[in-house]
Protein backbone atom coordinates (compact mmCIF):
# COMPACT_ATOMS: atom_id res chain seq x y z
CA UNK A 1 0.00 0.00 0.00
CA UNK A 2 2.13 2.92 -1.26
CA UNK A 3 2.69 6.24 0.50
CA UNK A 4 1.17 5.10 3.81
CA UNK A 5 2.74 3.31 6.74
CA UNK A 6 1.32 1.57 9.79
CA UNK A 7 3.20 0.93 13.02
CA UNK A 8 2.23 -1.35 15.91
CA UNK A 9 4.18 -0.87 19.15
CA UNK A 10 6.84 0.88 17.08
CA UNK A 11 7.22 -1.86 14.44
CA UNK A 12 6.66 -0.86 10.82
CA UNK A 13 4.15 -3.15 9.10
CA UNK A 14 5.39 -2.13 5.62
CA UNK A 15 8.63 -4.03 5.09
CA UNK A 16 10.25 -6.40 2.59
CA UNK A 17 8.95 -9.32 4.68
CA UNK A 18 5.33 -8.24 5.20
CA UNK A 19 3.04 -5.39 4.22
CA UNK A 20 -0.57 -4.22 4.21
CA UNK A 21 -1.94 -4.95 0.75
CA UNK A 22 -5.36 -3.25 0.61
CA UNK A 23 -7.23 -0.25 1.99
CA UNK A 24 -10.41 -2.30 2.36
CA UNK A 25 -11.56 -1.99 5.96
CA UNK A 26 -8.98 0.62 6.96
CA UNK A 27 -11.29 3.64 6.65
CA UNK A 28 -14.50 2.26 8.13
CA UNK A 29 -16.32 4.62 10.49
CA UNK A 30 -17.19 3.83 14.12
CA UNK A 31 -20.52 2.31 15.03
CA UNK A 32 -23.52 4.52 15.80
CA UNK A 33 -24.61 4.37 19.45
CA UNK A 34 -28.12 5.36 20.54
CA UNK A 35 -31.68 4.78 19.36
CA UNK A 36 -34.68 6.96 18.65
CA UNK A 37 -37.67 6.73 20.96
CA UNK A 38 -41.01 5.51 19.63
CA UNK A 39 -44.17 7.40 20.56
CA UNK A 40 -47.18 5.54 21.93
CA UNK A 41 -50.13 5.78 19.53
CA UNK A 42 -48.34 8.38 17.40
CA UNK A 43 -46.59 8.37 14.06
CA UNK A 44 -42.83 8.40 13.79
CA UNK A 45 -40.16 8.55 16.48
CA UNK A 46 -38.48 11.16 18.63
CA UNK A 47 -34.94 11.72 17.44
CA UNK A 48 -32.27 11.12 20.07
CA UNK A 49 -28.74 12.45 19.78
CA UNK A 50 -26.32 9.73 18.69
CA UNK A 51 -22.73 9.02 19.68
CA UNK A 52 -19.80 7.16 18.16
CA UNK A 53 -19.00 3.68 19.37
CA UNK A 54 -15.69 1.82 19.00
CA UNK A 55 -14.02 1.63 15.58
CA UNK A 56 -12.90 -1.51 13.77
CA UNK A 57 -9.99 -1.51 11.31
CA UNK A 58 -9.25 -4.49 9.08
CA UNK A 59 -5.59 -5.01 8.19
CA UNK A 60 -5.11 -7.45 5.31
CA UNK A 61 -1.44 -8.37 5.24
CA UNK A 62 0.83 -10.10 2.78
CA UNK A 63 3.64 -12.12 4.36
CA UNK A 64 6.71 -13.00 2.32
CA UNK A 65 9.75 -15.22 2.51
CA UNK A 66 12.45 -12.57 2.88
CA UNK A 67 14.58 -12.32 5.99
CA UNK A 68 13.37 -9.33 7.99
CA UNK A 69 16.91 -8.50 9.18
CA UNK A 70 18.81 -8.76 5.89
CA UNK A 71 16.01 -8.13 3.37
CA UNK A 72 17.28 -11.09 1.34
CA UNK A 73 15.22 -13.93 -0.02
CA UNK A 74 16.08 -17.47 0.95
CA UNK A 75 18.65 -19.24 -1.22
CA UNK A 76 16.33 -22.20 -1.65
CA UNK A 77 12.75 -23.19 -0.91
CA UNK A 78 13.61 -24.59 2.52
CA UNK A 79 15.21 -21.31 3.62
CA UNK A 80 12.32 -19.35 2.14
CA UNK A 81 9.85 -21.44 4.15
CA UNK A 82 11.92 -20.89 7.32
CA UNK A 83 11.85 -17.13 6.67
CA UNK A 84 8.10 -17.25 6.11
CA UNK A 85 7.60 -19.15 9.37
CA UNK A 86 9.79 -16.63 11.21
CA UNK A 87 7.76 -13.74 9.79
CA UNK A 88 4.45 -15.37 10.73
CA UNK A 89 5.80 -16.08 14.23
CA UNK A 90 6.84 -12.45 14.64
CA UNK A 91 3.46 -11.09 13.56
CA UNK A 92 1.73 -13.62 15.81
CA UNK A 93 3.73 -12.37 18.79
CA UNK A 94 3.10 -8.76 17.82
CA UNK A 95 -0.66 -9.12 17.54
CA UNK A 96 -1.25 -11.62 20.35
CA UNK A 97 -0.99 -9.22 23.28
CA UNK A 98 -4.00 -9.61 25.55
CA UNK A 99 -2.85 -7.93 28.77
CA UNK A 100 -2.78 -4.38 27.38
CA UNK A 101 -3.72 -2.33 24.35
CA UNK A 102 -1.51 -2.01 21.27
CA UNK A 103 -0.10 1.38 20.31
CA UNK A 104 -1.01 1.90 16.64
CA UNK A 105 0.30 4.72 14.48
CA UNK A 106 -0.84 5.57 10.96
CA UNK A 107 1.45 7.74 8.83
CA UNK A 108 -0.46 9.28 5.94
CA UNK A 109 0.84 10.19 2.50
CA UNK A 110 1.34 13.84 3.55
CA UNK A 111 3.65 12.79 6.37
CA UNK A 112 1.21 13.53 9.21
CA UNK A 113 0.59 10.86 11.83
CA UNK A 114 -2.45 9.69 13.76
CA UNK A 115 -2.36 7.36 16.75
CA UNK A 116 -4.77 5.14 18.65
CA UNK A 117 -4.82 2.44 21.30
CA UNK A 118 -6.28 -0.78 19.94
CA UNK A 119 -6.78 -4.49 20.56
CA UNK A 120 -6.93 -7.47 18.19
CA UNK A 121 -10.45 -8.92 18.12
CA UNK A 122 -10.25 -11.47 15.30
CA UNK A 123 -8.45 -14.81 15.27
CA UNK A 124 -5.45 -14.68 12.96
CA UNK A 125 -5.47 -17.44 10.35
CA UNK A 126 -2.63 -17.15 7.81
CA UNK A 127 -3.43 -18.65 4.41
CA UNK A 128 -0.55 -20.04 2.35
CA UNK A 129 -0.13 -18.53 -1.12
CA UNK A 130 2.09 -20.68 -3.27
CA UNK A 131 5.04 -22.31 -1.55
CA UNK A 132 6.58 -19.48 0.48
CA UNK A 133 4.10 -16.62 0.81
CA UNK A 134 0.98 -16.12 2.90
CA UNK A 135 -1.91 -13.73 3.53
CA UNK A 136 -3.39 -12.85 6.90
CA UNK A 137 -6.16 -10.63 8.21
CA UNK A 138 -5.95 -8.74 11.50
CA UNK A 139 -8.95 -6.86 12.87
CA UNK A 140 -8.22 -4.04 15.32
CA UNK A 141 -10.78 -2.54 17.69
CA UNK A 142 -10.20 1.06 18.79
CA UNK A 143 -12.29 1.36 21.99
CA UNK A 144 -12.19 5.19 22.01
CA UNK A 145 -13.51 5.26 18.43
CA UNK A 146 -11.06 7.82 17.07
CA UNK A 147 -7.52 8.50 15.98
CA UNK A 148 -5.76 11.47 17.55
CA UNK A 149 -2.70 13.61 17.00
CA UNK A 150 0.46 12.01 18.30
CA UNK A 151 1.19 14.97 20.58
CA UNK A 152 -0.56 18.09 21.86
CA UNK A 153 -0.08 21.42 20.14
CA UNK A 154 -1.52 24.92 20.15
CA UNK A 155 -4.60 24.59 17.96
CA UNK A 156 -5.85 28.18 18.31
CA UNK A 157 -4.13 31.22 19.79
CA UNK A 158 -4.87 34.87 20.54
CA UNK A 159 -8.60 34.48 19.93
CA UNK A 160 -10.41 37.69 20.88
CA UNK A 161 -14.01 37.60 22.16
CA UNK A 162 -16.54 37.18 19.35
CA UNK A 163 -19.14 34.93 17.74
CA UNK A 164 -18.77 32.09 15.21
CA UNK A 165 -14.99 32.13 15.34
CA UNK A 166 -13.45 29.52 13.02
CA UNK A 167 -10.54 27.67 14.62
CA UNK A 168 -8.40 27.13 11.54
CA UNK A 169 -5.90 24.96 13.42
CA UNK A 170 -8.58 22.28 13.69
CA UNK A 171 -9.49 22.35 9.99
CA UNK A 172 -8.50 18.73 9.30
CA UNK A 173 -10.25 17.27 12.34
CA UNK A 174 -13.14 14.93 11.55
CA UNK A 175 -14.21 13.65 14.98
CA UNK A 176 -15.44 15.22 18.23
CA UNK A 177 -12.50 16.54 20.26
CA UNK A 178 -12.23 16.20 24.03
CA UNK A 179 -8.47 16.12 24.66
CA UNK A 180 -8.33 19.90 25.02
CA UNK A 181 -7.27 22.69 27.37
CA UNK A 182 -8.94 26.12 27.10
CA UNK A 183 -6.70 28.94 28.35
CA UNK A 184 -8.56 32.21 29.01
CA UNK A 185 -6.45 35.32 29.64
CA UNK A 186 -8.11 38.29 31.34
CA UNK A 187 -9.44 40.76 31.96
CA UNK A 188 -12.84 39.13 31.58
CA UNK A 189 -15.80 38.38 33.85
CA UNK A 190 -17.95 35.26 33.47
CA UNK A 191 -16.08 33.97 30.42
CA UNK A 192 -17.99 31.43 28.33
CA UNK A 193 -16.81 29.28 25.43
CA UNK A 194 -19.55 27.76 23.27
CA UNK A 195 -19.21 25.11 20.58
CA UNK A 196 -21.33 26.47 17.73
CA UNK A 197 -22.00 23.08 16.12
CA UNK A 198 -23.51 21.44 19.20
CA UNK A 199 -24.52 24.43 21.31
CA UNK A 200 -22.64 23.01 24.31
CA UNK A 201 -20.80 25.51 26.51
CA UNK A 202 -18.51 25.92 29.50
CA UNK A 203 -18.42 29.00 31.75
CA UNK A 204 -16.45 30.32 34.70
CA UNK A 205 -18.59 32.40 37.05
CA UNK A 206 -16.17 35.01 38.26
CA UNK A 207 -13.55 37.51 37.21
CA UNK A 208 -10.15 36.83 35.69
CA UNK A 209 -7.82 39.74 36.23
CA UNK A 210 -5.71 41.44 33.60
CA UNK A 211 -2.72 39.29 32.75
CA UNK A 212 -4.08 36.29 34.68
CA UNK A 213 -4.96 33.02 32.94
CA UNK A 214 -7.66 30.48 33.70
CA UNK A 215 -6.94 27.01 32.29
CA UNK A 216 -9.94 24.71 31.78
CA UNK A 217 -8.64 21.14 31.54
CA UNK A 218 -10.99 18.67 29.86
CA UNK A 219 -9.13 15.43 30.57
CA UNK A 220 -9.25 15.81 34.35
CA UNK A 221 -12.32 18.05 34.68
CA UNK A 222 -10.10 20.45 36.59
CA UNK A 223 -8.96 24.06 36.29
CA UNK A 224 -6.00 26.19 37.28
CA UNK A 225 -6.02 29.90 38.01
CA UNK A 226 -9.51 29.91 39.51
CA UNK A 227 -12.00 28.28 41.89
CA UNK A 228 -13.37 24.93 40.70
CA UNK A 229 -16.75 25.55 42.36
CA UNK A 230 -17.26 28.52 40.01
CA UNK A 231 -17.37 26.28 36.94
CA UNK A 232 -20.56 25.38 35.10
CA UNK A 233 -21.22 23.69 31.78
CA UNK A 234 -24.01 22.22 29.68
CA UNK A 235 -24.37 19.71 26.86
CA UNK A 236 -21.42 17.40 27.56
CA UNK A 237 -20.16 15.14 30.33
CA UNK A 238 -16.78 16.87 30.12
CA UNK A 239 -16.26 20.64 30.22
CA UNK A 240 -16.62 21.10 26.47
CA UNK A 241 -16.36 18.98 23.31
CA UNK A 242 -15.59 20.65 19.99
CA UNK A 243 -17.40 19.26 16.95
CA UNK A 244 -16.21 19.66 13.34
CA UNK A 245 -18.55 20.73 10.56
CA UNK A 246 -17.72 19.69 7.00
CA UNK A 247 -18.63 23.10 5.57
CA UNK A 248 -17.92 25.58 8.36
CA UNK A 249 -15.10 23.89 10.29
CA UNK A 250 -14.82 24.04 14.08
CA UNK A 251 -16.43 27.22 15.38
CA UNK A 252 -16.69 28.70 18.86
CA UNK A 253 -18.20 31.76 20.49
CA UNK A 254 -16.04 33.38 23.17
CA UNK A 255 -17.99 35.78 25.36
CA UNK A 256 -17.91 37.61 28.69
CA UNK A 257 -17.98 41.12 30.12
CA UNK A 258 -15.30 43.64 31.09
CA UNK A 259 -12.98 42.64 28.26
CA UNK A 260 -10.18 44.64 26.64
CA UNK A 261 -7.81 44.10 23.74
CA UNK A 262 -5.72 41.92 26.05
CA UNK A 263 -8.51 39.37 26.56
CA UNK A 264 -7.64 36.18 24.69
CA UNK A 265 -8.59 32.52 24.30
CA UNK A 266 -6.10 29.78 23.50
CA UNK A 267 -6.94 26.14 22.71
CA UNK A 268 -4.28 23.48 23.27
CA UNK A 269 -4.67 19.75 22.67
CA UNK A 270 -5.02 17.02 20.06
CA UNK A 271 -7.17 16.90 16.95
CA UNK A 272 -9.35 13.80 16.55
CA UNK A 273 -10.06 11.86 13.36
CA UNK A 274 -12.57 9.24 12.27
CA UNK A 275 -10.11 7.69 9.81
Amino acid sequence: MPSEFWYVDGFNLSTVAYDIVTRDGLDSTPAVVGENVAYNQQHGERWVRKYFGPARKQLTMWIGSKNISTGLNGADLDEQRRNLDDNIDFLTRLFSRRNKLLSVKRELSDGTTRVAQAEVVMTMDPVLLGLANAKMGVELLIPSGFWRDESSSTLADDIAPGSNIVLSGLAKASAPMTDLIFNVTGPITNPRVTDVESGSWVQYNGAIGSGSTLSIINSTMDITGGTLANMTHAGEVNWLTLYPNAVNGVRVTFSGSGTTGATKLQVVGKKAFIR
